[in-house]
């Protein structure tokens, strides 16, 4: 009787302690900034807004770079291909358990679900924020405010045409989150939509097409609004957003430019598709560059390996080339099809459909 007493004066005692300790002020439940450099302290002057804006980009660049880069799982989990990998079952093999809440959602042996869900997020926020204190300083001229509110409906319509196109219905956010919020609602994706047509009808009248390389341009704004157009059905308004890029200084290139333009054996295709060639002057069909170079800061340390990725598996000696049935393996020019040469050393983890 008198340990039964004891556990019960022990458990009250701890009750007790619980109790006080948890008599804390409603101000309390809300958590400290983790840095100082928050949007109050540190969007004071025009030139903070631009800055911020430009951060918008870096978040964009996540889906090209790295190994099981976040393009493959877009791919993979559409109509357009499926998974390659055969030497493991982590993949996207067997769809019912790899795409549930509770899966590994962000992971190269997985996929990257889960990492788009969290930066399309980040950058609906991010853009939000410069969204909603764009009258907190003094511009120069209202172009020059203008101009950097158009940039940020930019990120957030391009941001949320992914997520209702990748997730379906989801909360509809059109202003900065102060305080923790636990009641988001889904919004119909249509309604969505029509709100990133709004913004963007907006943006193409503040958006220049001369501005810096690894900058959205009105061609892009333009052909974003396109899209989102056609996903709501509505063709002429289509063709009205494509003619503004079609009609700007934009065109496709016909002849030789860039790095190897005087090698006589290539043409205008390889020249397109030279990394070094991507963003320069003379390249007139860059509408929005994702930009990554060794020497830039914050740039991806193994820059893109979607050719390994998707190219098939030359190396290991099944495939078999026409002609003389040599292995594609080999990088000489011996070879009648040196593949590995010419498409790279590719691993196989993406397999297009018939149907793409």
């Amino acid at each position: 009787m008198k340990n039964i007493n004891k556990s019960i004066i022990t458990v009250f005692a701890v009750a007790a302690m619980l109790a006080a300790g948890g008599c804390t002020k409603r101000s309390d439940l809300f958590p400290e900034a983790p840095s100082k450099f928050t949007p109050g302290n540190t969007l004071t002057n025009p030139g903070a807004f631009r800055a911020a804006l430009l951060n918008l980009n870096l978040s964009v660049r996540f889906e090209f770079f790295g190994d099981a880069a976040p393009m493959l799982t877009e791919s993979i989990f559409t109509d357009a291909a499926v998974e390659g990998t055969t030497d493991k079952t982590t993949p996207a093999q067997d769809l019912n358990i790899r795409i549930t809440p509770t899966a590994n959602l962000n992971s190269d042996d997985f996929n990257k679900i889960g990492r788009y869900w969290q930066v399309w997020w980040q950058g609906v926020h991010d853009a939000n924020v410069i969204i909603s204190r764009i009258n907190d300083v003094t511009w120069p001229s209202d172009d020059d405010k203008n101009r950097v509110l158009a940039g940020a409906y930019f990120h957030r319509a391009y941001r949320y045409y992914r997520l209702v196109h990748e997730f379906g219905d989801v909360p509809l956010i059109l202003k900065e989150e102060t305080i923790v919020n636990t009641a988001f609602q889904s919004t119909q994706r249509i309604v969505i939509l029509k709100k990133m047509k709004t913004d963007l009808e907006f943006a193409v009248t503040k958006m220049v097409d001369n501005g810096n390389k690894g900058e959205p341009s009105k061609g892009a704004a333009a052909h974003l609004l396109t899209k989102i157009n056609l996903a709501l059905g509505l063709f002429d308004d289509a063709i009205a957003s494509a003619n503004i890029a079609i009609n700007g200084p934009y065109a496709l290139m016909n002849n030789r430019f860039g790095i190897v333009a005087s090698d006589a054996s290539k043409n205008v295709v390889w020249d397109l598709h030279r990394p070094e060639n991507k963003s320069i002057a003379s390249n007139t069909e860059a509408l929005y560059v994702v930009i990554d170079r060794e020497a830039l800061e914050g740039a991806t340390a193994n820059g893109s390996q979607v050719m390994r990725n998707c190219v098939p598996m030359w190396h290991n000696g099944t495939i078999l080339t026409p002609g003389a049935l040599k292995p594609g393996i080999s990088d000489k020019i011996i070879e009648e099809f040196p593949l590995t040469l010419l498409y790279g050393r590719g691993i196989g983890r993406m397999r297009g459909t018939p149907y793409a």
